[in-house]
C-alpha cells in the first residue's frame, strides 16, 4: 500500500490525472505527457496540501476555535508554528470509490461529528477529463439533524508546461521530475481587484486595493523575486467566469471557475523553505469563503439537513 493511498488514473483527449485515495487528492496532470500540476511521489505523504480538496473550511481557522449556533467549538491545532486549524478535516483520511470509469472518478468521505465539529458532512470529489481539459467538482452533503457551517475549496499546485520534453518522463514523479523550472521563470495573471492584507499568522486583518499592497496581478506578472500567500477577492470575470493564467517559457496552463460559487481565490508561490517543492508550482485555490470565515461569517454556508454545496473548477492548455 502506497503512502498516499490507492491511485485512480483517468485518461481522455490526450489529458491523463491520477487521483490518490489518501486526501481525494489530485496527484498528476498531464496533457501529451506534459505535467500540468506540480506532483508528488506515492512513498511519502503528501506535500504541502498538493491537490487536495478542502472542507469543511479552507485555509486557516484562526486558534482553531469559532462560534456556531451560540455554541464554541475547539478543532485540533494543526499549523502550530500559527495556531490555526489549516485547510479542514479531509486532507489526510482515504477516501472511498463510489464510481471509476476510463475518464471520470468520483471518491467520497463521511466527517463524522466529532470535537470541534459535531455534524455529519458527506463530501464528494469528482474529477473527468474532455478534450476541454480537467472538470473538478467538490460537492459537500450535510447528513445530520442541524444546521452545519461549510466552506469549501480546492488546492492544486499548477505549473506550465516545460520548455523541454523531459519533463513529461513517466518516471515517478519526484523531485528530479516535473521540476525543470521554477515560479522565477513564470508570468502570472488573475482577475482581481482586492487582496486580502495578512497579520503575521497569516490571518486576515483587512480588504486593500491589490495595487495599494503590490499585488495587482490584473496583467501579466513576472513572479521572479516575488513572494504571495495571500487571499485575492472582487474577481473580473465573463460571463461569472474567473481566468487564472501561469505562463511559462514552454506554454501556459490556465484554470477556470464560476465566482458564483467561489468568489475567492487563495494564491501562494510555494515558498517553503527546505522543500523538494520550492516554488516549482503555484497554488491556484478558489474558495467559497475567504480564511477564517468560521469567526467572521463571510461567506460561510449554513447547511440545512440534506442541504448540499457545490464548487468546481476547469484546468486547461488553453
Amino acid at each position: 500500500m502506497h503512502a498516499t493511498g490507492p491511485d485512480y488514473p483517468i485518461t481522455a483527449s490526450g489529458y491523463t490525472a491520477t487521483i490518490s485515495g489518501v486526501g481525494g487528492a489530485l496527484r498528476t496532470l498531464r496533457h501529451n505527457n506534459i505535467a500540468l500540476v506540480d506532483s508528488y511521489p506515492t512513498d511519502s505523504p503528501r506535500p504541502a496540501y498538493h491537490g487536495s480538496p478542502l472542507a469543511p473550511w479552507p485555509n486557516r481557522l484562526a486558534n482553531g476555535s469559532y462560534e456556531f449556533n451560540g455554541v464554541t467549538q475547539q478543532t485540533p491545532i494543526t499549523e502550530p508554528a500559527f495556531n490555526t486549524a489549516i485547510h479542514g478535516l479531509v486532507c489526510w483520511v482515504e477516501w472511498a470509490p463510489v464510481q471509476h470509469t476510463e475518464d471520470s472518478v468520483t471518491l467520497e468521505t463521511l466527517i463524522h461529528p466529532q470535537p470541534g465539529y459535531p455534524h455529519l458532512l458527506r463530501v464528494f470529489t469528482s474529477y473527468s477529463l474532455s478534450p476541454d481539459g480537467l472538470t473538478w467538482t467538490l460537492t459537500a452533503r450535510n447528513e445530520g439533524q442541524g444546521d452545519a457551517p461549510v466552506g469549501l475549496g480546492f488546492h492544486p499546485y499548477l505549473r506550465p508546461p516545460a520548455p523541454d520534453s523531459a519533463a513529461g518522463s513517466l518516471a515517478p514523479a519526484g523531485p528530479t521530475v516535473d521540476n525543470a523550472s521554477t515560479a522565477d521563470s513564470w508570468i502570472l495573471r488573475v482577475p482581481a481587484d482586492s487582496v486580502l492584507e495578512a497579520d503575521e499568522r497569516n490571518l486576515p486583518v483587512a480588504w486593500r486595493p491589490a495595487a495599494e499592497l503590490g499585488f495587482d496581478l490584473r496583467n501579466d506578472t513576472p513572479l521572479a523575486g516575488m513572494r504571495i500567500d495571500h487571499c485575492f477577492g472582487d474577481l473580473n470575470s465573463s460571463d461569472s467566469e474567473a481566468h487564472v493564467e501561469l505562463r511559462g517559457p514552454g506554454g501556459s496552463v490556465h484554470m477556470r471557475w464560476n465566482t458564483e460559487s467561489a468568489p475567492w481565490v487563495q494564491v501562494f508561490t510555494s515558498d517553503l523553505p527546505d522543500s523538494d517543492h520550492y516554488r516549482t508550482g503555484v497554488a491556484i485555490e478558489p474558495m467559497t469563503c475567504p480564511p477564517d470565515a468560521f469567526n467572521s461569517g463571510f461567506g460561510i454556508v449554513a447547511l440545512s439537513p440534506n442541504e448540499e454545496l457545490t464548487a468546481s473548477l476547469r484546468i486547461s492548455i488553453s
